[in-house]
Formats: C-alpha cells, structure tokens, sequence
C-alpha cells in the first residue's frame, strides 16, 4: 500500500510516519519543499521516499502524485500556527486553501481516487447495468457505457463512466427495500428520487432521505432516424421471433444484371427489336435462413401475428403448430442479429435506441411469446443470459419496473430410459407500471433500515447524469480540519459537536472552513474520497516552539539550564483548549480512514478542557526551579477563542477509538525533550 503524506517533515507529519512504519507493510512517501528543514524525520528518512512539490504549484503537486500513484493521501501540509496568521493573514490563506485544492485537483486531473480519507457508495453484491450485460465491482471498468436518466429531461440513455472508485468498508450502510427497490448503500450515497409524483428528479443524501419519495422512472429519448426507416409492426415481429423463433439456415442465390429494369430490356434488345439475353447478369450468394415461429393455433397471439405478416407483406406458411417463412435479404440480416437458439438470443443493441413508439411494441412482442399478461402486470420468462439485461433496458425505457429471478438449472431423472436431463438455467421478469415508492413517510422505519457491514464498496461517475441502472436481489433501479475552524462558541453549544455552527475567529480558522468547505464539494462534484477530521489542539515531541505547550516547556528547560532569566512570557492563561497527545490524534487519522463515512466530518479529542493556566501548573509541578508569570502583550491575540471542548462521540462510536496517553504524561514528555536540546 502506498501513502502519501503532506508535511511530513513537521510535527504531526513525522509521528503519522513513525506510526506507519511501525504497522508494517505501508510504502510511505512525503511531499516536501527544497527548503524544508528535516531535523524531525532524519532518523528515518532511509525508511522513505521524498519527493520536492510546492503545495501551492500545481504542476509540481500533479507531477509527485503522478509519480507516487497513492492509495492514500494525509493532506498534514499546512501554515498551522493562529497567531501568525494574523500577522500574514494572506501567506495562512493561500498555503491552506491553495495547497489543498491542488491536491484534489491533482488528483481529480490525473483519473486516480487515492482515499483522502475514505468514500463509496453501493455494496459489493450491487451490479451496474451495462450495454454488455451485467456487471460486479471488479468488472465494470472506465469507458463502459451504462443505462442512466437525465435528471432533467427524465429521458434515459446510455452515457460513459468516467471514473470508478472501489474499496474495502466497515461501517454503516443504509437498506432500502421496498416491492420494487433493494439498495445497500452507504450513509453519503446520493439517491436520485422525488419528492412528489411529477416533481423534477433531485439527489438526496441517504441519509437525510426522509418522509415520502418516489424513484426515477424515465423514458427513451426521440429517435427520427429509427422511426422513419422502421415500422411498429416490424419490432413487434422481432419481439416475438426473439421470444417464440427459431432460424434454420439455408443459402439462397441472387441473379442480378446491375441495372435497373429499364435499362436491362434496353441493352438487350437486337436492332430488329428483339430480345436476346446478351448481358450475363451478376450472381450473388447470401444467407437466407429460414423462420419459424412456434406459435400454435390456439395460441392469443396467433391470429395478431399472421396479420403483422400480411401487413409487412411477407409471405408465409401456416401450420397447426407453427409459421414458417423465407425472409428477404434485408429481414434476413436483422433476424440473424438475434442469434438462432434460444439460449443465446439478444435484441439488436441498435432497437433500443428506438423512439418509445417502436420499444413498446418490441416488447408486446416479447410478452405475446414468452411472456403472459395479467391485470397491472406481466411475466416474461427466457433461458437467455445475454437477453437479461437487454430485456432490463428495454423495460426501464418504456418506463416499466422490472423484477428478475433466476433460477438455477434444474436435473430430471428417468428411471426406465435410465437417462438425466440437465435443463438450463432461466430467467423470470416481473414486471409493472407506475410511479414507486422507496420511502413512505408513514412507515420508514420499515423501508429504511441502517446495518453493519464490512466488504467492498464501488462507486462510478458517470459523465453529465451522475447516475447509473444498477440491480441488487433482482430489484432494479437509477440511483446515482481542525478544531479552530469552530471559532466562538457559546457555553450552551459545550461540548462541541460536528453540527455546531462555524463562527471562525482567526484568518487560520478561516482557511480551515475554507479546506473543510472544498473537501465536502470535491466529494459532492466529483466523488473523490473525502472524510474531514477536525483535531482538537494536540501536542507532544518536536512540537514546534510558537505553540503554547512546546512554548512553556522550552522557556521552563532554559530557565533551568540558566539560558533566560526565571520569568515565563505568557499570554491570555483564560483560554480552555481540548489536548490529546499527537500519538494519540495519528492513530485516530489512520482510523479514520479504514472506518469512517466519506462526506462526513468526525472531530478527533479527548473530550477534556484544560485552561492554559492549569496547563502551566502541570509544568511547574516538573520544573527543577522556581519560576515567576509575566504576561506579554505581544502573546495577545486581536481575537481569541475562550473554549474549545470536543465531542468525539460520533467517531469513538465508528472507530472504537480513545486517547491512551494522560496529558500529564504529554507534557512531561515535551518538557524533557527540550531539556535535551536547549
């Protein structure tokens, strides 16, 4: 597995490094400026590989993904500290905001998904629709063309995939089950549905699907081409030759002189006026094969049929149990496009961009030979594996629901011919009419159901629609940072959870609602796999020197080496911060992107409030010396936040995940590590 991590030359970069190469089996990769000081991955940087981008130059950011080709991205890379980012408000907001939109653009240019966090939508027993039948997660590939609907036009049509996106899962899914719906989907799937019956189709988080809404049923698009060269009768024969048909082959010979009739006598002809075959006329062989229809005299469809064939002035042979007739060359070649045999019967991919005029009577046909009519329903039966997903498209085109069983090939025993017959597998569709329901508002609970799961996820993006025809259990259907981002929060709103309104109060909180804002659109417009942490104030070894915890301790080790005077410069010693050790804060990273929900946001804590001044009783409680407080003015910001307490509630409950470390082990850990290097 290949990971990429932004910053990792800083301090949260190089510990996510010590704890990758601690798991094992992790190809570890760092994007870093030419000018980057080292110091803190020096003793393992034989242990991985660099690469020189500037986060705020695309072409080098596309040119070290492109080499790297990551399975995953820690985007760490950041101007990090508050207060200086009000002094270079302008440098905070392009390093954060402009570094990470190259990263998604990046790797939006380059036609990967490396997980940015993690993504996916369908599970793996979903199968895409596609013009070459039926496709899993590990078969449908970029370029194949799927049934999808205009969400404006409602019309339905084959469009490209442009990218397709798979992973391993563990979480939440949301169930969908209704009569004629089954999806499994994750909680940010984007389903396609109404609101009300003949209200415009619009994309609805799973999750936030609630109350009545119907699925998308759609229609075929207008075709003149077809309509004006093909008649309604013609499809309802091909309907019903795929259905009840079968070809004999036979080879037919066509004399043919070249010219027009006309012209043929003219040449002929002596100059006494008589004729006299001179010209030789050409000879052409070609396939002609025979038809017969199975279609007894009792049966409905019988006497609809011969007049479809008088019609289409096709001579024919009537028998008590069958049709019988010899196609012209041009009929010939249309019937042989359906296959011969009955277990390898399709229909012309060509019909099924027939305007709904000629598709409706396409499918009369098929239900008139294998299929039977009942009151608001029909069934069509067929042992063809290629004839599924055609019949599927055909259906949904016509704005028909379909439900398909199969069954498995079934062995019949003879005892007195001592014989056993291996019949072959089938198909049985149920289909309907009529607008559908996935959810109701009476009785979602019913519909709508979450579960655990843990396999493979897939997602495609499909070019204009953003959706796709997929089909699970035989029901068919479209479908389609930090924690200083917070800024002022009111006691009321304590602790903190991922709901609470954003109110930032520093340029640097600003550009993290900036990075939070563009994570969620890029998943939204362009499926990339997005989860956004917002880490609460962390801290540890090698934190660097303007953070307050690293700030303290190193002023208390020199103060004890005799390098400043026994005064520690502080600021406002009010504020209450969230602290978790940065060990801690890179195993929930890694977490979070093997169990948590794409699109969604988890805040990273521990859940616990320390004011500064406590945090400076801590390192008192350690110093070898007695120290005295002045405050600075200068470590006064225009803006401060007074309390920042997290609720990780909704990422232990995903991830199982807890601090280990106390925080006074934090701070003892810090205070010796700049003892060792004042």
């Amino acid at each position: 597995m290949k990971v990429l991590i932004t910053g990792i030359t800083g301090f949260v970069g190089s510990h996510f490094t010590e704890y990758l190469l601690d798991k094992g089996d992790v190809e570890i990769y760092g994007i870093m400026r030419w000018r980057s000081d080292t110091k803190n991955i020096n003793h393992i940087k034989d242990k991985i590989t660099l690469y020189e981008a500037d986060l705020r130059d695309l072409v080098s950011v596309k040119s070290a993904i492109e080499k790297i080709k990551p399975d995953k991205i820690f985007h760490l890379g950041a101007q990090s500290f508050v207060g200086s980012s009000f002094n270079a408000p302008q440098e905070t907001l392009t390093t954060n905001i402009l570094g990470q939109l190259n990263i998604f653009e990046a790797v939006r240019y380059l036609g990967i998904n490396p997980f940015i966090q993690v993504a996916g939508c369908y599970s793996e027993d979903t199968r895409a629709i596609t013009r070459d039948g039926f496709k899993y997660w590990n078969e449908i590939k970029e370029g194949d063309l799927v049934l999808s609907i205009d969400p404006r036009t409602e019309h339905v049509e084959y469009k490209k995939v442009q990218k397709v996106i798979k992973q391993h899962y563990k979480g939440k899914m949301i169930h969908f089950k209704s009569k004629s719906s089954d999806f499994l989907v994750t909680p940010n799937h984007r389903m396609l549905i109404k609101k009300n019956k003949g209200k415009q189709l619009k994309f609805v988080r799973a999750d936030e699907l609630t109350g009545r809404n119907y699925l998308p049923l759609g229609e075929t698009k207008y075709n003149k081409e077809i309509q004006n060269n093909y008649s309604p009768e013609l499809f309802y024969l091909i309907g019903i030759f795929i259905g009840d048909g079968y070809l004999v082959p036979t080879r037919k010979k066509l004399e043919w002189s070249g010219l027009s009739h006309n012209e043929y006598i003219s040449r002929n002809r002596d100059e006494e006026g008589k004729f006299t075959a001179t010209i030789k006329p050409l000879t052409k062989i070609y396939e002609s094969p025979r038809v017969f229809l199975a279609i007894p005299r009792k049966d409905k469809s019988r006497n609809r049929v011969e007049n479809v064939l008088k019609k289409l002035d096709i001579k024919y042979s009537a028998y008590e149990n069958e049709i019988y007739f010899v196609p012209s060359e041009y009929l010939s070649d249309i019937f042989l496009q359906c296959n011969k045999g009955a277990s390898n019967k399709t229909i012309p991919q060509w019909m099924l961009t027939a305007p709904k005029k000629l598709l409706v009577e396409l499918y009369n046909g098929l239900i008139d030979s294998d299929g039977n009519w009942r009151y608001r329903r029909q069934n069509f039966c067929t042992t063809s594996h290629d004839l599924v997903p055609q019949f599927i498209s055909l259906c949904r085109l016509i704005g028909k629901w379909v439900t398909l069983t199969e069954r498995k090939s079934r062995e019949a025993h003879f005892k007195k011919e001592n014989r056993t017959i291996v019949g072959k597998p089938s198909y049985d569709f149920s289909i309907t009419n009529g607008e559908k329901i996935i959810t109701d508002g009476s009785s979602d609970s019913v519909n709508k159901k979450e579960i655990d799961y843990d396999g493979m996820i897939w997602c495609v993006e499909v070019e204009e629609n953003h959706n796709l025809l997929i089909e699970r259990n035989g029901k068919v259907s479209f479908c389609g940072n930090s924690s200083e981002e917070y800024g002022l929060v009111y006691e009321n709103e304590l602790p903190i959870k991922e709901t609470n309104p954003l109110r930032p109060l520093s340029p640097y909180a600003v550009s993290k609602v900036a990075q939070d804002m563009l994570g969620f659109q890029y998943f939204k417009s362009y499926g990339l796999n997005i989860v956004v942490t917002r880490a609460f104030n962390h801290t540890g070894i090698r934190r660097g020197e303007p953070f307050v915890t690293s700030n303290f301790a190193k002023q208390i080790a020199s103060i004890e080496k005799g390098k400043q005077k026994p005064v520690i410069r502080v600021g406002n010693l009010e504020a209450i911060r969230d602290f978790t050790d940065v060990r801690d804060v890179v195993s929930a990273y890694w977490l979070s992107l093997e169990k948590c929900t794409p699109g969604e946001v988890y805040n990273i804590c521990s859940s616990k409030g320390y004011k500064i001044s406590k945090l400076l009783d801590i390192l008192f409680s350690y110093s070898k010396v007695k120290v005295e407080i002045e405050q600075d003015l200068e470590r006064m910001r225009p803006s401060d936040v007074p309390v920042l307490i997290g609720d990780c509630t909704k990422f232990k409950e995903v991830t199982g995940w807890a601090p280990k470390i106390p925080f006074e082990t934090t701070i003892l850990d810090l205070l010796n590590y700049w003892r060792d290097i004042v």
